[in-house]
């Protein structure tokens, strides 16, 4: 009974920690901003539409556009508005 206890302690404990992570993604592409971003991603999502959106399909034709992904593990309890010098995508 006494390592089952532990066991349940350890799952919490896990479950807590990376239950409170989350994963931000920011895109960089150079000399490229906001704008730019929002347009290839809407063209991506365009392009995925008639196969099903899928945001794995959408990242890799980012990628194909020249965008580079920056991603950032954050604790919940972290406020970060201001990302690295690259576009932002939290969607």
């Amino acid at each position: 009974m006494c390592d089952c206890a532990k066991v349940l302690a350890l799952a919490l404990a896990l479950l807590f920690t990376f239950g409170c992570t989350q994963t931000t993604v920011y895109w960089s592409k150079t000399g490229s901003g906001t704008s730019e971003l929002l347009e290839d991603k809407e063209v991506c999502q365009s392009l995925q539409r008639s196969v099903g959106l899928n945001e794995e399909r959408i990242e890799k034709c980012l990628e194909a556009q020249g965008w580079t992904p920056v991603r950032q593990e954050i604790q919940s309890s972290e406020v970060d508005d201001e990302g690295p010098d690259a576009a932002n995508d939290e969607s």
